[in-house]
């Protein structure tokens, strides 16, 4: 069961609903980079596209394949990115 905002615990699409809600939440109580839909939007392509670096950063190969736990981390990283 997903309590936190931590990408990498979304194993399933049961663990994505509620990784959504917990960050719908959060974006709702905090103060983040993108709280418009638009920049929002913007930011998931914009890191989508860039997130090699973050994996390569944090010593992690990029998944070949998408999975839950990356599309968990696409969502998560664009409410702070621009």
């Amino acid at each position: 069961m997903i309590t936190t905002l931590n990408p990498d615990a979304v194993q399933s699409r049961a663990d994505l609903i509620l990784f959504v809600q917990a960050l719908s939440k959060f974006c709702a109580t905090s103060e983040i980079d993108n709280p418009a839909t638009p920049d929002y939007l913007e930011a998931v392509a914009a890191w989508t596209e860039d997130m090699d670096g973050f994996f390569a950063n944090s010593g992690r190969q990029v998944p070949s394949s998408p999975t839950w736990s990356l599309f968990a981390h696409i969502l998560l990283a664009a409410t702070r990115y621009e």
